[in-house]
């Protein structure tokens, strides 16, 4: 069993509970890709954020792959909406903020691992 299971679960729970999100990306389908690199959404999200008053970072995971979690961060938009700012206009990306599954983890958000495998491999969303 993996080390973060339990996180693993708390995250798949809270997709089960209709506690994810799907980013809005009608903003970032209008955005300067060279401005938001890929590869680089914690340093994105926060440049975004310093530029748009009333934006906030929300750290969390993201689901890909079809089965596994990611550590991302996106941003709230002040009328808030979840924008991801690194990956643009495409799939619906669903994501958890991590303040759902905080206190499943034991230690912060930075230095979890980059991703987590889903629990089950047969289920998760888009699926």
């Amino acid at each position: 069993m993996q080390k973060y299971a339990a996180v693993a679960e708390g995250l798949h729970r809270a997709w089960l509970e209709d506690k994810s999100e799907v980013c809005d990306q009608s903003i970032a389908a209008h955005l300067d890709k060279a401005d938001y690199p890929a590869g680089h959404c914690h340093q994105n999200a926060k440049n975004y954020a310093l530029r748009h008053p009333g934006a906030t970072i929300v750290q969390g995971w993201l689901w890909v792959y079809g089965h596994a979690w990611v550590r991302h961060s996106v941003i709230r938009t002040a009328e808030g909406r979840l924008v991801d700012v690194t990956l643009g206009p495409g799939n619906p990306w669903i994501f958890v903020s991590h303040q759902m599954i905080a206190h499943l983890c034991d230690v912060g958000f930075s230095s979890m691992p980059v991703q987590i495998q889903n629990i089950d491999e047969t289920t998760g969303p888009l699926q």
